[in-house]
């Protein structure tokens, strides 16, 4: 399956965001048995989940509102 093309060419695996009061939590890093025994990984999903409870402040502006340098537009 062909993944639909994209003109930022911002194809996250995981993110964040803030809708109205709520927030979301997304992840796609892989099925793999060796993924859920990863301290990196594990890590980063508690750190997502504490985000989406409330636990933890991030950052939610979208990708496409940041400037980074050396990044074509």
């Amino acid at each position: 399956m062909r993944e639909p093309a994209r003109e930022d060419d911002d194809y996250a695996v995981s993110w964040v965001q803030s809708v109205g009061k709520g927030r979301i939590f997304y992840s796609s890093l892989g099925h793999r048995h060796d993924i859920f025994t990863n301290s990196l990984i594990l890590n980063h999903y508690l750190a997502g989940i504490q985000f989406a409870v409330g636990d933890l402040e991030a950052d939610t502006t979208p990708s496409s509102q940041i400037e980074v340098p050396n990044l074509k537009k």
